[in-house]
């Protein structure tokens, strides 16, 4: 980790000895190594502690630009004006600041390595960023560029101070409204340019300063890496430990992306933040994410999960590969969520086929996607209009559900719909609240053993018959009998039962309780 004058400076005002630095009209200026100046030539990179009678001439020749610097006590020989200079006052102890500047560039040295060979090591991003307890007591974070928190300070004592977002939350904000405070004010624009860390002092809408890192690789933007100024007031010292610290990270992740769970957009978080419940009543908030991806609330939509058969998950950058596919073939924000792609298809915006159903659409808008990918999907039922989006943990939670039925199946690339499976889901959930004994309808058994016994199909003609809304016509035609064989089958059926079916109600638990003997029977 090199080292800057002014942090040179920070660290030792902290132990209590004051100096200026003058960097005459130079920028601040980084060194690798300390040594003590006795007339050797200057080497590029190096601060030189110059003693009390060293002469300035000696440095007459020495170039503005090779990053040399000089510790100078003042009360002695007016120091060069063309170098950057630590002015140290004349009464403090001289080896005390010798062994101090040495013990500084020993140790940020030596934790500048530690974080390298974590990261070459691939420890956790929790592992990593507990190193910076290290250097710094104020809190820090990382979050993607969806705002989505990656790792945070583990402290009790600030825990919801450690993070803009929770904080915020905390306080019934959600972080959609600060991103986009921070876009109308132009701070969102210069975060994501800024390539070296920087303090920003007047951090509208947070309240508070704090030191922000750009991470970023070949491919734009992965995320923000944060120091909160909340124990100790933020200097450059700070910024520094951001700007190594980040920039270590850039290239860590730049390799391996697999950290950080989305490609960085903000409506990612928002949409997430949705399904899990968070806010789902601010349609204002909805109208704004809208606007910025030109969606209208009032199109029709469906959500979509997506996952695999076998055992080996893809690889986050396969799973990236895979959202890039799906938004650039279908209409479709994609993002991932508990390491799972969900999709949001924009049934609408979808060129109308001829004869297919919104649903039917939606399916084949991604079913390419899914055989390339060798993926599986469950799609929710279809909804339009804003109060339609307080509800999406819902069709995540029906999306999810279709999808363990499609997972069943043994068709690869397969797709199943809510709609399609949403009276399988219910005796499912019959069975295994154990209610299954107490709903079912005692006709459905006695029909079934009657079959077995008799070599019948009377049970699956009872079935049949609700199915197709009682018309003997079409009932026949699905069974593949004469008209009048479906009704003496009818007329055995009430003889067996007496089952009434004039009630409705009567009717669905019969047509319910057949769905649960299908599901116990594939079991």
């Amino acid at each position: 980790m090199k080292i800057s004058l002014k942090f040179i400076q920070n660290r030792l005002f902290e132990s209590g000895i004051r100096s200026d630095v003058q960097l005459n009209h130079l920028r601040n200026p980084f060194f690798d190594s300390f040594q003590i100046f006795a007339g050797q030539t200057a080497r590029e990179g190096t601060l030189y502690l110059c003693p009390p009678d060293t002469p300035r001439d000696v440095f007459r020749g020495m170039k503005q630009d090779n990053h040399v610097g000089l510790v100078w006590f003042s009360g002695t020989a007016e120091p060069p004006k063309h170098l950057p200079i630590l002015l140290i006052r004349e009464s403090d102890n001289r080896y005390e600041i010798l062994n101090q500047i040495a013990d500084i560039f020993s140790f940020f040295h030596t934790w500048g390595d530690k974080v390298r060979q974590y990261m070459l090591e691939k420890r956790s991003l929790p592992e990593i960023f507990e190193l910076l307890d290290e250097v710094t007591p104020n809190p820090w974070y990382l979050c993607d560029c969806s705002f989505r928190m990656q790792v945070i300070r583990k402290d009790p004592d600030m825990e919801d101070m450690s993070a803009i977002w929770r904080y915020q939350y905390r306080h019934g904000h959600h972080p959609i409204q600060l991103i986009l405070g921070m876009e109308e004010n132009g701070l969102l624009d210069l975060m994501n340019k800024m390539r070296r860390a920087f303090i920003v002092s007047e951090p509208a809408p947070f309240g508070f300063t704090f030191v922000s890192k750009a991470i970023t690789y070949s491919k734009g933007l992965l995320g923000h890496f944060y120091i909160l100024g909340t124990y100790t007031k933020l200097s450059e010292y700070e910024v520094e430990i951001a700007e190594f610290f980040g920039n270590a990270l850039a290239k860590m992740l730049s390799h391996d992306s697999s950290y950080l769970p989305t490609l960085g957009r903000f409506y990612d978080g928002y949409f997430v933040d949705l399904i899990e419940g968070f806010d789902p009543k601010n349609l204002k908030m909805l109208e704004s994410v809208f606007q910025k991806i030109s969606w209208d609330a009032a199109d029709t939509f469906c959500l979509a999960v997506l996952g695999r058969r076998d055992s080996e998950a893809l690889t986050k950058s396969m799973l990236d590969l895979e959202i890039q596919v799906l938004e650039s073939k279908s209409c479709c924000k994609a993002f991932l969520y508990r390491e799972q792609v969900v999709v949001i298809i924009n049934s609408s915006r979808i060129p109308e086929a001829h004869l297919l159903s919104p649903t039917e659409r939606a399916k084949e808008q991604i079913q390419s996607v899914l055989q390339d990918f060798g993926s599986t999907a469950g799609i929710s039922e279809m909804f339009s209009g804003q109060e339609c989006f307080e509800h999406l943990q819902c069709y995540y939670r029906q999306a999810r559900t279709a999808l363990s039925f499609a997972l069943e199946q043994e068709a690869a690339a397969s797709i199943r719909s809510y709609s399609e499976i949403a009276v399988p889901h219910l005796c499912r959930i019959l069975i295994e609240s154990g209610s299954a004994p107490v709903f079912s309808h005692p006709a459905v058994e006695i029909l079934i053993q009657y079959d077995k016994e008799n070599r019948t199909e009377l049970a699956r003609t009872l079935y049949q018959y609700l199915l197709c809304g009682e018309n003997v016509v079409r009932t026949a035609r699905e069974l593949y009998i004469h008209r009048n064989s479906l009704m003496y089958r009818l007329d055995k059926i009430h003889q067996l039962t007496g089952a009434d079916l004039s009630s409705s109600s009567e009717k669905v638990r019969l047509f319910l309780t057949y769905h649960i003997f299908l599901e116990k029977k594939s079991e």
